[in-house]
Protein backbone atom coordinates (compact mmCIF):
# COMPACT_ATOMS: atom_id res chain seq x y z
CA UNK A 1 0.00 0.00 0.00
CA UNK A 2 1.78 3.20 -0.88
CA UNK A 3 0.89 6.25 0.94
CA UNK A 4 1.96 10.05 0.29
CA UNK A 5 1.68 11.01 3.92
CA UNK A 6 4.80 9.83 6.38
CA UNK A 7 3.92 8.27 10.30
CA UNK A 8 5.98 7.50 13.10
CA UNK A 9 5.51 4.94 15.15
CA UNK A 10 7.87 4.68 18.18
CA UNK A 11 7.88 1.12 18.88
CA UNK A 12 10.34 -1.28 17.65
CA UNK A 13 9.25 -4.19 19.88
CA UNK A 14 5.89 -5.17 21.09
CA UNK A 15 5.01 -6.96 24.02
CA UNK A 16 2.43 -9.00 24.91
CA UNK A 17 2.11 -13.52 26.04
CA UNK A 18 2.95 -17.03 24.95
CA UNK A 19 4.48 -20.59 25.71
CA UNK A 20 4.92 -23.34 23.02
CA UNK A 21 6.36 -21.32 19.53
CA UNK A 22 7.89 -21.92 16.11
CA UNK A 23 11.24 -23.77 16.11
CA UNK A 24 13.88 -21.75 14.76
CA UNK A 25 17.24 -22.25 14.08
CA UNK A 26 20.13 -22.47 16.36
CA UNK A 27 21.64 -18.50 15.43
CA UNK A 28 18.14 -17.42 16.34
CA UNK A 29 17.15 -19.43 19.26
CA UNK A 30 21.00 -17.99 20.56
CA UNK A 31 19.11 -14.48 19.89
CA UNK A 32 16.23 -15.40 21.60
CA UNK A 33 18.41 -16.00 24.94
CA UNK A 34 19.89 -13.01 25.10
CA UNK A 35 17.05 -11.02 24.92
CA UNK A 36 15.45 -13.20 27.58
CA UNK A 37 18.39 -13.52 29.76
CA UNK A 38 19.61 -9.46 29.22
CA UNK A 39 17.43 -7.05 29.78
CA UNK A 40 18.61 -3.29 31.84
CA UNK A 41 17.16 -0.35 32.48
CA UNK A 42 18.34 2.91 30.47
CA UNK A 43 21.55 2.76 33.09
CA UNK A 44 23.77 -0.06 33.44
CA UNK A 45 25.61 -0.18 36.88
CA UNK A 46 28.84 -2.29 36.40
CA UNK A 47 28.75 -5.54 38.06
CA UNK A 48 24.84 -5.09 38.14
CA UNK A 49 23.37 -8.50 36.97
CA UNK A 50 21.18 -8.55 33.88
CA UNK A 51 17.34 -9.26 34.44
CA UNK A 52 15.77 -12.12 32.80
CA UNK A 53 11.99 -11.83 31.55
CA UNK A 54 10.53 -13.48 34.03
CA UNK A 55 12.18 -11.23 36.76
CA UNK A 56 10.82 -8.67 34.83
CA UNK A 57 7.34 -9.76 34.54
CA UNK A 58 6.74 -10.14 38.95
CA UNK A 59 8.65 -6.82 38.94
CA UNK A 60 5.67 -4.87 36.90
CA UNK A 61 3.38 -7.62 37.64
CA UNK A 62 2.08 -8.76 34.65
CA UNK A 63 1.00 -12.17 33.98
CA UNK A 64 2.44 -12.56 30.10
CA UNK A 65 4.36 -11.05 27.50
CA UNK A 66 4.72 -11.78 24.21
CA UNK A 67 7.49 -10.16 21.65
CA UNK A 68 8.53 -9.75 17.90
CA UNK A 69 11.15 -8.93 16.67
CA UNK A 70 12.24 -7.45 12.92
CA UNK A 71 16.00 -7.02 11.55
CA UNK A 72 16.34 -6.13 7.57
CA UNK A 73 12.47 -5.56 7.05
CA UNK A 74 11.56 -8.73 8.65
CA UNK A 75 9.97 -10.22 11.12
CA UNK A 76 12.50 -12.95 12.30
CA UNK A 77 11.35 -14.22 15.70
CA UNK A 78 8.32 -13.90 17.94
CA UNK A 79 7.84 -15.52 21.22
CA UNK A 80 5.72 -15.13 24.44
CA UNK A 81 5.68 -16.04 28.46
CA UNK A 82 3.18 -16.44 30.86
CA UNK A 83 -0.52 -16.68 30.73
CA UNK A 84 -3.17 -15.36 28.76
CA UNK A 85 -5.40 -15.63 31.77
CA UNK A 86 -4.41 -17.11 35.05
CA UNK A 87 -6.81 -18.44 36.57
CA UNK A 88 -8.49 -20.79 33.76
CA UNK A 89 -4.51 -21.54 33.09
CA UNK A 90 -4.81 -20.05 29.23
CA UNK A 91 -1.17 -19.47 27.89
CA UNK A 92 -0.66 -16.92 25.71
CA UNK A 93 0.40 -17.75 22.15
CA UNK A 94 1.77 -15.91 19.24
CA UNK A 95 -2.05 -15.55 18.14
CA UNK A 96 -3.10 -14.46 21.59
CA UNK A 97 -4.94 -11.12 21.03
CA UNK A 98 -4.09 -7.78 23.40
CA UNK A 99 -5.83 -4.53 23.58
CA UNK A 100 -2.78 -2.70 22.59
CA UNK A 101 -3.97 1.05 23.69
CA UNK A 102 -3.13 4.26 22.06
CA UNK A 103 -1.27 2.29 19.21
CA UNK A 104 -4.36 2.28 18.00
CA UNK A 105 -3.72 5.48 16.76
CA UNK A 106 -1.38 4.68 14.45
CA UNK A 107 -2.92 2.27 12.69
CA UNK A 108 -6.14 4.70 12.38
CA UNK A 109 -3.68 7.31 11.25
CA UNK A 110 -3.03 4.81 8.00
CA UNK A 111 -6.64 4.54 7.75
CA UNK A 112 -7.48 8.07 7.39
CA UNK A 113 -3.76 9.01 5.29
CA UNK A 114 -5.59 6.05 2.60
CA UNK A 115 -8.90 8.57 2.80
CA UNK A 116 -7.03 11.77 1.67
CA UNK A 117 -4.73 9.64 -0.57
CA UNK A 118 -8.09 8.57 -2.37
CA UNK A 119 -8.89 11.95 -2.29
CA UNK A 120 -11.92 11.84 0.06
CA UNK A 121 -10.95 13.93 2.10
CA UNK A 122 -8.69 17.01 2.48
CA UNK A 123 -6.13 17.18 5.30
CA UNK A 124 -6.56 20.59 5.76
CA UNK A 125 -10.26 21.20 5.31
CA UNK A 126 -12.70 21.99 8.36
CA UNK A 127 -13.78 18.78 9.54
CA UNK A 128 -17.51 19.80 9.91
CA UNK A 129 -17.21 19.35 6.60
CA UNK A 130 -16.89 15.79 6.57
CA UNK A 131 -18.72 14.46 9.70
CA UNK A 132 -22.71 14.12 9.17
CA UNK A 133 -23.80 12.17 12.00
CA UNK A 134 -22.11 14.47 14.65
CA UNK A 135 -20.74 18.31 14.22
CA UNK A 136 -17.83 19.33 16.17
CA UNK A 137 -19.49 22.30 18.56
CA UNK A 138 -17.12 25.59 17.82
CA UNK A 139 -16.91 28.21 19.70
CA UNK A 140 -15.57 31.90 21.34
CA UNK A 141 -12.65 29.60 22.53
CA UNK A 142 -11.43 28.64 18.89
CA UNK A 143 -11.55 32.31 17.83
CA UNK A 144 -13.09 31.33 14.55
CA UNK A 145 -10.40 28.76 13.41
CA UNK A 146 -11.33 25.72 12.05
CA UNK A 147 -10.13 22.51 13.12
CA UNK A 148 -8.80 20.10 10.32
CA UNK A 149 -7.91 16.60 10.00
CA UNK A 150 -4.75 16.91 10.17
CA UNK A 151 -4.87 18.52 13.43
CA UNK A 152 -6.84 15.75 14.81
CA UNK A 153 -4.12 13.74 13.76
CA UNK A 154 -1.16 15.42 15.21
CA UNK A 155 -3.09 16.53 18.15
CA UNK A 156 -3.41 20.22 17.52
CA UNK A 157 -6.69 20.46 16.99
CA UNK A 158 -7.04 22.43 20.71
CA UNK A 159 -9.45 19.82 21.55
CA UNK A 160 -9.91 18.33 25.41
CA UNK A 161 -9.14 14.70 26.55
CA UNK A 162 -11.30 12.54 27.55
CA UNK A 163 -10.30 8.39 27.73
CA UNK A 164 -13.88 6.64 28.59
CA UNK A 165 -13.20 3.10 29.38
CA UNK A 166 -15.38 0.22 31.14
CA UNK A 167 -16.46 -3.09 31.74
CA UNK A 168 -19.29 -5.69 30.08
CA UNK A 169 -20.84 -5.15 33.21
CA UNK A 170 -21.16 -0.96 32.51
CA UNK A 171 -23.92 0.43 30.63
CA UNK A 172 -21.75 0.74 27.69
CA UNK A 173 -22.37 4.64 25.73
CA UNK A 174 -22.24 5.16 22.06
CA UNK A 175 -19.35 7.03 20.39
CA UNK A 176 -21.68 10.06 20.14
CA UNK A 177 -22.82 9.95 23.32
CA UNK A 178 -19.68 10.04 24.85
CA UNK A 179 -18.66 13.22 22.55
CA UNK A 180 -21.63 15.08 23.59
CA UNK A 181 -20.54 14.35 27.50
CA UNK A 182 -23.71 12.03 27.57
CA UNK A 183 -22.54 8.80 28.56
CA UNK A 184 -22.53 7.11 32.05
CA UNK A 185 -19.57 7.32 34.08
CA UNK A 186 -16.58 5.77 34.00
CA UNK A 187 -15.20 3.42 36.84
CA UNK A 188 -11.48 3.96 36.09
CA UNK A 189 -10.47 7.04 38.07
CA UNK A 190 -8.43 8.81 34.76
CA UNK A 191 -11.64 8.33 32.41
CA UNK A 192 -13.23 11.53 31.78
CA UNK A 193 -17.25 12.00 30.58
CA UNK A 194 -17.21 15.50 29.78
CA UNK A 195 -18.73 16.75 26.30
CA UNK A 196 -15.73 17.56 23.94
CA UNK A 197 -14.86 21.41 23.42
CA UNK A 198 -12.23 23.33 22.39
CA UNK A 199 -9.86 24.44 25.05
CA UNK A 200 -7.42 26.93 22.79
CA UNK A 201 -7.51 27.84 19.62
CA UNK A 202 -6.64 24.70 16.76
CA UNK A 203 -2.99 24.87 15.66
CA UNK A 204 -1.56 27.12 19.12
CA UNK A 205 -0.32 24.20 20.98
CA UNK A 206 0.31 20.04 20.61
CA UNK A 207 -2.28 18.85 23.47
CA UNK A 208 -2.85 14.62 23.62
CA UNK A 209 -6.60 14.37 22.75
CA UNK A 210 -7.89 10.55 22.77
CA UNK A 211 -11.46 12.67 21.44
CA UNK A 212 -9.80 14.33 18.75
CA UNK A 213 -8.64 10.29 17.50
CA UNK A 214 -12.96 9.60 18.27
CA UNK A 215 -13.61 12.62 15.59
CA UNK A 216 -12.02 10.58 12.99
CA UNK A 217 -13.32 7.59 14.04
CA UNK A 218 -17.24 8.86 13.10
CA UNK A 219 -15.48 10.72 10.18
CA UNK A 220 -14.24 7.54 8.61
CA UNK A 221 -17.44 6.21 9.67
CA UNK A 222 -19.52 9.37 7.61
CA UNK A 223 -17.94 9.20 5.02
CA UNK A 224 -17.42 5.63 3.72
CA UNK A 225 -20.90 4.40 5.15
CA UNK A 226 -19.18 1.70 6.17
CA UNK A 227 -18.26 0.51 10.20
CA UNK A 228 -15.13 1.89 11.28
CA UNK A 229 -13.91 -1.76 11.65
CA UNK A 230 -15.09 -2.87 8.46
CA UNK A 231 -13.42 0.01 6.79
CA UNK A 232 -9.81 -0.46 8.80
CA UNK A 233 -9.95 -4.31 7.80
CA UNK A 234 -10.70 -3.30 4.21
CA UNK A 235 -7.94 -0.80 3.96
CA UNK A 236 -5.02 -1.64 6.83
CA UNK A 237 -5.75 -4.97 8.01
CA UNK A 238 -6.31 -6.99 4.91
CA UNK A 239 -3.26 -5.32 2.34
CA UNK A 240 -0.60 -5.90 5.08
CA UNK A 241 -1.45 -9.46 5.89
CA UNK A 242 -2.66 -8.16 9.17
CA UNK A 243 -5.36 -11.15 9.65
CA UNK A 244 -5.12 -11.88 13.77
CA UNK A 245 -6.25 -7.60 13.97
CA UNK A 246 -9.90 -6.43 15.44
CA UNK A 247 -11.74 -4.64 17.57
CA UNK A 248 -14.80 -6.17 18.39
CA UNK A 249 -16.21 -9.36 20.13
CA UNK A 250 -17.54 -11.02 17.23
CA UNK A 251 -14.50 -10.62 15.42
CA UNK A 252 -12.68 -12.30 18.20
CA UNK A 253 -15.23 -15.63 17.82
CA UNK A 254 -15.29 -15.86 13.97
CA UNK A 255 -11.61 -15.97 14.18
CA UNK A 256 -11.19 -18.43 17.02
CA UNK A 257 -8.53 -16.61 18.94
CA UNK A 258 -8.01 -15.99 22.53
CA UNK A 259 -8.20 -12.31 24.18
CA UNK A 260 -5.59 -11.92 26.98
CA UNK A 261 -7.36 -11.23 30.39
CA UNK A 262 -7.23 -7.60 31.54
CA UNK A 263 -4.92 -7.37 34.38
CA UNK A 264 -4.50 -4.12 37.14
CA UNK A 265 -1.67 -4.86 39.23
CA UNK A 266 -1.98 -8.26 38.99
CA UNK A 267 -5.71 -8.09 39.52
CA UNK A 268 -8.09 -9.38 37.61
CA UNK A 269 -10.86 -6.88 36.08
CA UNK A 270 -14.45 -7.13 36.01
CA UNK A 271 -15.76 -8.98 33.14
CA UNK A 272 -12.25 -9.81 32.29
CA UNK A 273 -11.73 -7.21 29.46
CA UNK A 274 -12.19 -3.06 29.13
CA UNK A 275 -14.29 -2.11 26.37
CA UNK A 276 -13.16 1.39 24.88
CA UNK A 277 -16.07 2.55 22.75
CA UNK A 278 -13.25 5.02 20.58
CA UNK A 279 -11.69 2.21 19.28
CA UNK A 280 -9.44 4.69 17.04
CA UNK A 281 -8.40 5.75 20.16
CA UNK A 282 -7.55 2.95 22.39
CA UNK A 283 -9.54 -0.20 21.45
CA UNK A 284 -6.93 -2.06 18.72
CA UNK A 285 -6.94 -5.90 19.48
CA UNK A 286 -3.68 -7.17 18.12
CA UNK A 287 -0.68 -9.49 17.97
CA UNK A 288 2.54 -8.15 18.37
CA UNK A 289 3.28 -10.23 14.77
CA UNK A 290 0.85 -7.86 12.87
CA UNK A 291 1.80 -4.66 14.46
CA UNK A 292 5.33 -5.72 13.41
CA UNK A 293 3.87 -6.34 9.83
CA UNK A 294 2.34 -2.74 10.34
CA UNK A 295 5.84 -1.16 11.25
CA UNK A 296 7.65 -3.18 8.50
CA UNK A 297 4.98 -1.12 6.06
CA UNK A 298 6.10 1.86 7.43
CA UNK A 299 9.85 0.82 7.15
Amino acid sequence: MKLLYPLLLLQCIFFNSCKAQSTYSKETEEQIKQVENNLAGPVKVEGEAAWNIEDRLAHYKFNGVSIAVIENYKIVWAKGYGWADVQEKIPVTVNTLFQVASVSKSINSMGVLKLAQDKKIDLNTDINQYLTSWKFPYDAVSHGKKITTLNLLTHTGGISNNAPEYVSKDTIPTLIQILNGNASPSRFIWSDVTAVRSITEPGFISQYSNNGIAITQVMVSDITYKSYEQYIAETVFKPLGMMHSCYTADSIKSQHQILATAYMNGVEVPGKHIIVPPIAAGGLLTTPTDLAKFVIELQ
